[in-house]
């Protein structure tokens, strides 16, 4: 059969949660389909070389041009609209819709798998079995997002979770299957749909086979994350203000060094001399191992943290917030340490810092939740399995 995937993003390189989601995906996909890769990119100069790393699972891969300037005007434009979000309208594009819909006319597949709920529009009037990603509770998201930006912010922040709200309801209406990337974000959209189904992230040899040669910590404290993304800036602003500010009230002068490792962004947090920026190592496995423990104060983010179960792929003990760990199912003091205050951080960074027995148990016990529950491979089965059933539904 022929698979035709839609995607906001080119899954090359990987540098952010959708484009790794869906490369691990074509991967799997590519077994059993024949894949037709339809993507936006607003890149040109490397767009050949990473064509390359994909080639090996697609038959064809088209990509569409979509320039920022573009994206950045269907935004104002949704500020005039009543139904359509702004994170979707960034994404659209009438050329590019045309010249989507001209690109599956010619290629004939037998289904499509549309990524992201952005890229919806371009697929509602095609008249083929059609199963979307939402892969996140973006609403959720865009609510949470609301409660913490400063006032000037809020009413656009308001608008986007109740817009994309609707969006999401009506797209339920519109695809014979939905996916989604935990259990978590599945109970926040089950007001859209109780019977979507749960695709999770998975975690890929390179991380659950170390390196033999690992370095020795340099840090105490390591967080990974692209600081382009509003929730680890949030995170690293958490840390610095409240974190520390919990090591001042306890009179502790110990305060632990952390490294942040992957791409700087516009927006960095403001930074102590105990915090440093190291950018993406070659290797990024030694960007994680150049840390004791592994700190991730995420109390903004939506969906699956990958960051975590790598971290807890390659030994290192975690400690995170509730919604992290319950989108990968991980439990309190048995798989990692749940924090919900700036003390609890506190006393949870003190604790792993001196303590090995503690270390040890937790190390031991989170990779066994990762290689039992998280290889991508019969994750992807499921995914397999759901597009193969709806295809051959609609076509029976």
């Amino acid at each position: 059969m022929k698979l035709a995937v839609l995607a906001s993003r080119f899954p090359y390189p990987i540098d952010k949660g959708d484009k790794l989601r869906l490369y691990y995906q074509l991967k799997d996909l590519s077994k059993v389909f024949e894949i037709v890769l339809i993507t936006l990119t607003d890149e040109t100069e490397d767009l050949e070389k990473w064509k390359e790393e994909i080639r090996p699972y697609c038959s064809k891969i088209h990509t569409v041009h979509l320039s920022k300037i573009y994206s950045r005007v269907g935004v104002i434009k949704s500020l005039f609209q009543k139904e359509i979000p702004a994170q979707v309208s960034y994404f659209y594009n009438r050329k590019a819709h045309k010249e989507i819909e001209e690109i599956v006319k010619l290629e004939k597949p037998d289904g499509l798998y549309v990524q992201l709920s952005r890229m919806a529009p371009y697929s509602l009037n095609i008249k083929l079995p059609k199963v979307i990603d939402l892969m996140d509770a973006f609403s959720e998201g865009a609510k949470v997002r609301s409660e913490n930006v400063s006032f000037y912010l809020r009413w656009f922040w308001k608008r986007e979770a109740r817009l994309m709200k609707l969006y999401e309801i009506y797209l339920a209406s519109r695809f014979d299957e939905s996916t989604i990337i935990s259990q978590l974000d599945q109970e926040r959209l089950s007001y859209v749909n109780e019977d979507i189904k749960v695709i999770n992230n998975g975690i890929s040899e390179y991380f659950t086979q170390p390196k033999l040669s690992q370095i020795s910590p340099e840090y105490d404290l390591v967080f990974v994350g692209n600081m382009g993304y509003y929730p680890n800036v949030k995170a690293i602003n958490y840390y610095q203000v409240e974190i520390l500010k919990a090591y001042k009230k306890k009179n502790d002068n110990n305060i632990p060094t952390l490294n942040i490792v992957g791409p700087s962004g516009d927006d960095l947090p403001i930074s102590y001399e105990e915090v440093t920026y190291s950018g993406w190592y070659d290797d990024v496995r030694d960007g994680y191992y150049s840390g004791k423990v592994f700190i991730a104060p995420i109390f903004e983010g939506i969906g699956q943290q990958n960051k975590i179960l790598e971290a807890m792929a390659l030994g290192i003990p975690c400690i995170t917030t509730p919604d992290v760990a319950q989108a990968i199912q991980a439990n309190n003091n048995e798989h990692l340490i749940i924090c919900r205050s700036a003390i609890e951080f506190y006393n949870a960074i003190n604790l792993l810092l001196d303590s090995t027995e503690t270390r040890d148990k937790l190390i031991q016990n989170a990779k066994a939740l990762v290689l039992s529950k998280y290889q991508w491979s019969s994750i992807n089965n499921n995914l397999t399995n759901l597009i193969t059933t709806t295809i051959k539904n609609k076509n029976t």
